[in-house]
């Protein structure tokens, strides 16, 4: 059978299954229990992200009750705009931006439905690797990845302008610089070139001159040049804000660019 006779039969099943609930009440419940009953069999998508009827309704009336704040100004004078694609629109009063429900979320542009984000985030919580992922959430290898770097944009930018107050903790961890990747990274995006001229990362910045073997430990103990430091801060509410303050030990201008304007004014700072 091809395509074209499978939608064509697919066609006459739906008209069939629409002409026999004319005469029903409740259309919405026995749909529902058309889909529960579809699901119960094994017959419904891989994905399992099939929606009903009563479901998609409910969306929309919950759409229609949510008003969001700005994700650009922040401000909660916000006015109705219409709809796009089913979802509703807004204008903020204050700046005169527009944006829907997803604006400044991380699924944002996204075709993909909120439960593979749920079951993604709740994977890279759980230390998953990107294959297992791409697995689980039943996308490509290339789609995992840029929604690992999406996620961590979104983390980094919702604790910019956090600021810790009460009794605050700060130290620092050392983590190995890593340039997996970097040489041949236009490969990976299937961008053909020649890269014998191509100088590596680890060479331009001043690592080392030699490429670091999979597997092998850093030749150099403790704190070293080959080391990012990393500050971290933490209050008494538990509210952390964390960034690369450059390579080798720790320098009062690194912690100055980590958490200036970051501290209250009325903190105790305990290191």
């Amino acid at each position: 059978m091809t395509e074209k006779e499978k939608e064509q039969k697919a066609l006459e099943i739906y008209q069939q299954l629409m002409h026999a609930l004319v005469d029903i009440e409740d259309k919405e419940s026995v749909i529902e229990i058309v889909n529960t009953l579809i699901d119960e069999n094994g017959l419904s998508s891989p994905g399992g992200e099939k929606e009903t009827a009563l479901s998609t309704k409910r969306k929309r009336l919950e759409d229609k009750k949510e008003v969001p704040t700005c994700p650009r100004c922040g401000c909660s004078e916000v006015l109705r705009n219409g709809s796009a694609h089913g979802k509703s629109r807004f204008r903020c009063k204050g700046c005169g931006s527009f944006f829907g429900l997803s604006s400044g979320r991380v699924i944002e542009g996204s075709s993909l439905s909120a439960k593979r984000w749920d079951t993604f985030i709740e994977g890279m919580l759980s230390g998953d690797s990107l294959p297992l992922l791409s697995e689980k959430c039943g996308i490509a290898l290339s789609t995992a990845h840029n929604w690992r770097m999406k996620l961590f944009s979104q983390v980094e930018n919702s604790i910019e302008g956090r600021i810790l107050k009460g009794v605050i903790q700060e130290d620092e961890f050392y983590l190995s610089a890593s340039f997996k990747g970097n040489w041949k990274g236009p490969l990976n995006l299937g961008i053909e070139k020649d890269y014998s001229d191509v100088q590596p990362d680890y060479i331009k910045y001043g690592f080392r001159t030699h490429a670091h073997k999979r597997g092998s430990q850093d030749r150099k103990r403790g704190v070293s040049r080959d080391k990012i430091c990393i500050a971290t801060a933490i209050d008494d509410g538990r509210n952390v804000i964390g960034k690369p303050i450059g390579r080798g030990n720790v320098s009062s201008d690194g912690l100055e660019h980590a958490f200036s304007s970051r501290f209250d004014e009325q903190a105790i700072l305990v290191t």
